[in-house]
């Protein structure tokens, strides 16, 4: 690359909101900040790409045609992580057909923010000062909200690092603060991938000799996360299975796991050997198996033909993306990495530089004019999306200093911005709940209960039916968790509850004194509240009786 532009300035900033840009600002269930970025990232790209390659007549034609296809993509209601893998594959395109020198400037830009994010998570590994840090169940979370994404972060800045040009002090400081910091994401998988890794560069063949010793020590380790990973693919091959041919969905994994781990806690052998898991899991932890859940076998063989493509594009690769191909290759296979936009991006970034010598890539005329067309007819979408969201956010607010009639208005721009989503829904739901509108709240938990069925919707659907009153109804959703998941002290809780208040004593008393045995595997701040309602439960019960 000869010089920084303004054109690189602006692609920075859009990066790092992509891979780091979670912000309050939006709702936090989509990190809209990030795939905001990333949207404009590609919007940048592409638009230089196809100014380029194309006649100053066939680009204003490109962006006149694009501008009324607009007006009609603005109803469209198009899952997020799948949009996100799209307007990757044109970020991968438009950095191919680019100048082959300008990997330097993203591979720079990678290692800035990444140490931006380093300068947060380090300090976590100081206990006295960890609190004062973005953390979650003891984990850090940067301002990217999650720190397995982080992880891949971290991973890939130290390939990249160890390819800089510069003193050989400042690069081993900058590779000990990455190596720190993720550490400090206690990202068991990506940190045991990324060192054997490094170690097979170095002794092939000790890694090679030493893998099945270090498979049974990280299993005898890490059990509860295996078996995790077993019970939840068994459960995502169950859903292939029922859903052979077309899949469950795009988007409705957590749906289909949902009703398929309701079918299998029926199962004695099942419920034994792995007991009761979090039904609130939105991947299959295996891109063979959800994209096999959601699409069928169009979905197995485009996982196939994925992974083959990155196989292949190993052998092309220099030392830094072969790694980060390899870490995301490996990583596609036991945990979540596709629907992330940071595992997406470094991706992208390693693949634009093994694949940089495509001839057709670079001359092609029709590519660069689909995906002009196609991010331009999109960005009246987005508009809508990140507009909802917003509105989405104001209602939060207002509705937790108690003005619901704002929260409502807002909340019904937001519905009509970006229709069908079930965290508007609920949200609605529950002010409508506090206004006293009982009847509207419960339709719209009903809408979302038929929509989506998973753990936090039919929960959130069941507090705004216990508080309007409507305990059977509520009781169906409470059943339903407590099924696939029997140790969710809140759920066992509002069940004893509603059976109290049904007049079913001997039930509720059952409950109650379940929720005191429950031994969860992990602490939630609702634990002592629990156990003290269930404590008082059951003193109402015996002066009940008196």
């Amino acid at each position: 690359m000869r010089k920084f532009t303004l054109f690189h300035f602006l692609c920075f900033i859009s990066l790092l909101f992509a891979l780091s840009g979670q912000s309050s600002f939006f709702s936090q269930e989509y990190f809209v900040a990030q795939s905001l970025g990333l949207f404009l990232l590609s919007l940048l790209l592409i638009t230089r790409w196809t100014y380029n390659s194309l006649k100053k007549i066939e680009f204003i034609s490109i962006v006149i045609v694009a501008s009324i296809a607009n007006w009609f993509s603005h109803d469209l209601n198009i899952n997020i992580p799948l949009l996100n893998f799209f307007i990757c594959g044109g970020v991968f395109l438009s950095l191919v057909a680019g100048d082959s020198d300008e990997f330097n400037f993203w591979k720079k830009a990678i290692i800035s923010i990444s140490l931006i994010q380093a300068l947060i998570v380090a300090p976590t590994l100081i206990p006295t000062i960890k609190a004062f840090f973005p953390i979650f169940n003891n984990e850090p979370l940067g301002t990217v909200g999650n720190s397995d994404f982080l992880a891949i972060l971290f991973a890939s800045s130290i390939f990249y690092a160890l390819e800089l040009k510069i003193s050989k002090s400042w690069r081993n400081t900058i590779i000990l603060i990455f190596s720190l910091s993720l550490l400090a994401t206690m990202s068991k998988g990506t940190i045991l991938v990324f060192v054997l890794i490094l170690l097979f560069k170095r002794w092939p063949r000790v890694v090679c000799y030493s893998l099945f010793p270090i498979g049974l020590i990280f299993t005898f380790l890490f059990s509860h996360s295996l078996f995790g990973r077993l019970q939840l693919w068994i459960t995502a091959l169950k859903i292939w299975k029922n859903n052979f041919w077309f899949g469950s969905g795009t988007g409705q994994f957590s749906s289909a796991y949902f009703n398929a781990n309701k079918e299998l806690m029926n199962l004695n052998w099942y419920k034994n050997f792995f007991g009761a898991w979090s039904s609130q899991v939105t991947d299959a932890h295996n891109l063979l198996l959800h994209w096999s859940s959601e699409w069928g076998v169009i979905g197995l063989i485009a996982s196939v033909l994925f992974l083959s493509f990155l196989f292949l594009s190993l052998k092309k690769s220099k030392e830094a993306s072969k790694d980060v191909i390899l870490l995301s290759l490996i990583k596609s296979l036991y945990t979540v990495l596709i629907p992330t936009i940071q595992g997406l991006l470094t991706l992208c970034f390693a693949l634009s530089d093994a694949n940089k010598e495509n001839s057709f890539i670079k001359k092609s005329k029709v590519l660069p004019a689909v995906c002009l067309f196609s991010i331009l007819t999109l960005s009246g979408f987005m508009f809508n999306f990140v507009s909802s969201q917003y509105f989405l956010k104001r209602g939060l607010i207002l509705s937790k200093v108690g003005y619901f009639d704002s929260s409502l208005e807002n909340l019904m721009n937001a519905n009509l911005l970006y229709k069908n989503d079930t965290n508007i829904l609920l949200t609605t739901a529950y002010v409508n709940s506090r206004l006293g509108n009982c009847d509207q709240a419960t339709a719209e938990v009903n809408i979302v209960s038929n929509l989506r069925q998973d753990m936090d919707s039919f929960k959130r659907g069941g507090h705004i039916l216990f508080d309007c009153k409507k305990y059977d109804k509520a009781l169906r959703l409470f059943s339903d968790i407590h099924l696939v998941f029997p140790e969710h002290r809140t759920t066992t809780m509002k069940m004893a509850w509603i059976y109290y208040f049904l007049w079913d004593n001997t039930t509720a008393k059952k409950l109650a004194r379940e929720v005191l045995k429950l031994q969860p595997r992990r602490k939630s701040f609702s634990d002592e509240r629990n156990l003290n309602e269930a404590n008082d439960l059951l003193k109402l019960i015996t002066n009940r009786h008196r």
